[in-house]
């Protein structure tokens, strides 16, 4: 008996022994996700992931400064941002990584489809309307003209894209505005309904790599430092998982399904719509890291410093805020 007693001691040490020799759990992440082109790429990963799953949580949010603040306070270690906000929450201090470039682009022109606006040169003399005072459309926007030496005004008075929407929606005579997808969509679908004809006449992203070298890099997803520098085994594979997610969504082959997965993802709530937006961001759901992150981005952050340094924090982050393997 105390033979075996023994050999069950022996027997239950060596297994306790085996278990702590193995790897920690790893870490779940939790990560918060925008409604619009920032999350759309990720929606995939977020609809295959099980609710009670031990690697990611994801949770939705439709305004990017409580998203912002969600990750601040450590409710999440990740969150999806506009690359502007980004710049400027590590410009005032905070303690954050950008670990990729999630959405290029996303604004368009819209006009009626008898308006002729064949090219950029088109919208001389021109009024075009744009929403959120202080964005970051109106600088993108003005630099697009000012590169094509073109002369217009631009009215930047809504206070935001629902006010614009509703604006084309309504409006009598020649209206051109600037709207993110899946803004645009929704403008113009409801301006259908009132016999309106709207179309889009310009992409924004287009026209911005003619005059530029890099990119349009609207969108990005940022992560806190502590949790960066615990567990960095772990956002390298969320970025593996991640980018599997951006391939599928950005297949052209799969836009209906995609589409559908963008709607069950919440992250825009009708299949129309996601369908319409998904095409109209052809080449834009993107995940873009490392070197060419940087510059992307660096590109971007000069234009905002030339003409609205407030909305990155008044200068170029240095070095520490971009994430290299």
């Amino acid at each position: 008996m105390k033979k075996l007693l023994s050999l069950f001691l022996v027997f239950t040490f060596a297994t306790l022994a085996l278990a702590s020799c193995g790897p920690d759990p790893r870490e779940k992440i939790s990560v918060a996700y925008l409604a619009g082109p920032t999350g759309m790429g990720m929606a995939k990963l977020i609809k295959d992931t099980p609710e009670d799953s031990e690697d990611y949580s994801f949770t939705p949010f439709t305004d990017p400064n409580t998203a912002a603040s969600e990750l601040l306070s450590g409710n999440v270690d990740m969150a999806c941002l506009p690359t502007n906000a980004a710049a400027n929450l590590f410009n005032k201090g905070k303690d954050i990584s950008v670990i990729a470039v999630n959405t290029l682009g996303s604004l368009y022109l819209i006009a009626d489809k008898n308006t002729k606006i064949e090219s950029i040169r088109d919208l001389e003399g021109k009024t075009i309307l744009t929403s959120v005072p202080g964005s970051t459309t109106e600088p993108i926007l003005k630099y697009i003209l000012e590169k094509n030496q073109v002369n217009a005004t631009i009215d930047s008075s809504a206070k935001d894209h629902d006010v614009l929407v509703e604006a084309v929606v309504k409006s009598e005579g020649e209206m051109i505005a600037v709207l993110p997808e899946p803004k645009v969509s929704a403008a113009i679908m409801q301006a259908k309904n009132q016999s309106k004809d709207f179309v889009v006449k310009l992409n924004l992203s287009k026209e911005w790599e003619k005059v530029s070298d890099q990119p349009l890099a609207m969108g990005c997803i940022v992560v806190r430092n502590d949790f960066l520098k615990a567990n960095k085994a772990e956002v390298d594979e969320f970025l593996k998982d991640y980018k599997a997610s951006v391939d599928y969504i950005a297949a052209k082959e799969n836009r209906e399904a995609a589409a559908a997965t963008i709607v069950s993802a919440g992250i825009i709530p009708k299949l129309p719509l996601a369908t319409s937006a998904l095409e109209n961001l052809d080449g834009s759901i993107v995940l873009i890291t490392g070197q060419q992150m940087k510059d992307t981005l660096v590109a971007f952050y000069d234009v905002l410093l030339s003409s609205s340094a407030a909305t990155v924090g008044g200068k170029q982050p240095d070095t520490a805020f971009y994430y290299g393997k």
